[in-house]
């Protein structure tokens, strides 16, 4: 299968920089500073998806008013403030992998729930974004991830079969994402690990990158 693969999809967040468990530590904080206790299991359940749908996750939870606007601003400001003190968290194997890549000529694309603004500044401040052939980015999809909108849009762009386009992810959401888009699905599990429900529709799982470079040495 993987002979016939031509385009290799990045989702970012908790994959390529350990921004999942950052928003994880920092949600509840900023959820309390606008009066709102949100318990963990909710925020897990946004985990890889878009504003837009995190929204609606929100409102099936009962925070039909909550003050989404205001939380992000104040997230922002915490992920702001954290990278300035400390620079961007990559991920092990990330550099590894994308030089491998590199290496094969294979075409790369980055397709993340993440708002165009952040997003950048974590590609560009790692040195990651002059690998890759496409950025498409949360605010540039009207359906989030489980959606497949922004892998189909990548693809689309790219001028690749859906069919010949291997995704890496680390969220439930992404996989069922890139698994409804006729993708070739491939888990790094973060911050939640994958059900019996979706262990069916992955292609294979491993613990890094680095790791995953195999999938294309042995197949």
């Amino acid at each position: 299968m993987m002979e016939s693969v031509e385009l290799v999809i990045f989702d970012m967040d908790g994959l390529m920089f350990d921004t999942e468990m950052m928003y994880l530590k920092f949600a509840p904080g900023a959820a309390k500073d606008l009066g709102y206790n949100v318990k963990e299991d909710i925020l897990r359940k946004t985990v890889g998806t878009n504003h837009k749908w995190a929204l609606e996750i929100f409102k099936a939870e009962g925070y039909e008013n909550f003050p989404f606007a205001e939380f992000w601003k104040i997230l922002d400001k915490k992920y702001s403030d954290y990278f300035d003190e400390t620079g961007v968290p990559v991920k092990k194997g990330l550099f590894k992998m994308l030089d491998f890549l590199k290496s094969i000529n294979m075409k790369m694309a980055v397709a993340t729930s993440s708002r165009r603004v952040k997003a950048e500044r974590l590609l560009n401040e790692s040195g990651a974004m002059k690998y890759f052939d496409l950025t498409m980015y949360g605010d540039e999809v009207l359906n989030g991830k489980p959606d497949p909108e922004i892998f189909l849009k990548t693809a689309d762009n790219l001028k690749t079969e859906y069919g010949k386009c291997l995704v890496f992810e680390d969220s439930i959401n992404g996989i069922k994402a890139a698994h409804s888009a006729g993708m070739i699905p491939v888990m790094i599990p973060d911050t939640i690990e994958p059900t019996e429900e979706v262990n069916k529709i992955i292609y294979k799982t491993y613990s890094s990158l680095e790791d995953a470079i195999q999938i294309f040495n042995k197949e």
